[in-house]
């Protein structure tokens, strides 16, 4: 997986959706050049820090989407076992109160989405951390790289902070920078369809956005930073692409789409483009991808759980009118992404 044989040591904040898949991935792959030494949770709950421990053990050994780990999971006290393998969760409030030189920690992933475990992100570098991997869109870190797109400008003197942008923004950007290359965007609108996240509610109940606060058997429309994610590695798209996009809410498991209608300076055809975009190569192989479903029947959304591209275009609904394309693209929002985040730990 990497190149050498010296191990990175890393530690992850925030066992949550993407934390599980990171280890999820990084065990199904079985690398031997990357270790996982601790875990930094936050134990908000009522009962002892070891049960707490215990419930995020029972969490990830059978996940309800994803299945059994691809290892044996127990726990012992304040550790998870994976194997047998001891990694010590730490239970401090924030990521910066950690003694991440303890566990000779290289490289920390903030995966908890908090905003105050982001912020303190920088305090932890220094004689053991040397980097630090930020799984979402902030103005926090030195760079945003989205593969496909910018992540040859990484530069390992300066960056030492990188965010890897939103699973939106992978999944749509590698492909708005394949259509603008290509035929110029002149102007576009771009919606998601997103399955439900942690933090909605199975009944109503108070929820600082107050839609998402329905039971999760309706379809909500909120505010997504798709374009916004889009934008910020490729900036000449700014004033084409509608920054005010929206996310419909459904009461599905991670698989999400994007719909975009995008007007174009120059035309193909639709033969040209399908073409083109099936045979991508560079720093696009392996992050776009494209199905045609099973003898001409499109896909529904379950065919893509585990996919490691970033977005796949389903062919079957991409059409063209004038100057207008239209894209829908399929991507699992967690599995996909982590899969960005872990080639980020490639070219740290």
């Amino acid at each position: 997986m990497y190149r050498g044989n010296s191990l990175i040591n890393i530690g992850i904040c925030g066992l949550g959706r993407v934390g599980k898949s990171i280890l999820r991935h990084l065990y199904e792959s079985e690398s031997r050049n990357v270790k996982v030494v601790a875990i930094k949770e936050h134990n908000s709950l009522s009962y002892s820090n070891e049960e707490y421990v215990r419930n995020m053990a029972y969490l990830l050994r059978d996940d309800s989407i994803y299945g059994k780990f691809p290892a044996e999971v127990n726990s012992e006290g304040c550790n998870i076992l994976i194997n047998n393998e001891k990694i010590p969760v730490l239970l401090d409030s924030y990521i910066n109160q950690v003694d991440w030189k303890k566990y000779n920690v290289d490289v920390i992933i903030e995966a908890s989405g908090n905003l105050k475990n982001i912020k303190y992100v920088r305090k932890c570098l220094g004689d053991s951390v040397k980097k630090a991997i930020i799984t979402r869109g902030t103005d926090e870190a030195d760079i945003t790289l989205i593969h496909g797109v910018n992540e040859s400008k990484y530069n390992k003197k300066k960056h030492n902070v990188i965010s890897v942008s939103t699973c939106t923004g992978n999944a749509f950007a590698p492909i708005a920078n394949f259509v603008d290359s290509n035929y110029k965007i002149l102007a576009g609108f771009v919606s998601t369809i997103h399955p439900v996240l942690s933090d909605e509610k199975m009944l109503d109940g108070s929820h600082k956005v107050f839609a998402l606060g329905k039971s999760f058997r309706n379809i909500k429309v909120v505010d997504t930073s798709v374009v916004k994610s889009t934008i910020e590695v490729l900036p000449h798209l700014e004033n084409k692409l509608h920054l005010e996009s929206v996310s419909y809410r459904v009461p599905t498991d991670i698989v999400s789409a994007v719909h975009a209608i995008i007007k174009v300076k120059n035309p193909p055809s639709k033969d040209e483009f399908c073409r083109k975009i099936s045979d991508v190569r560079g720093n696009l192989k392996d992050i776009i991808g494209t199905t045609k479903g099973f003898h001409g029947q499109p896909f529904v959304s379950s065919e893509f759980l585990l996919s490691k591209y970033s977005g796949i275009i389903d062919l079957n609904w991409f059409s063209i009118t004038d100057n207008l394309l239209r894209l829908h693209i399929w991507h699992d929002n967690e599995y996909g992404y982590v899969s960005r985040v872990i080639d980020t730990l490639k070219i740290l």
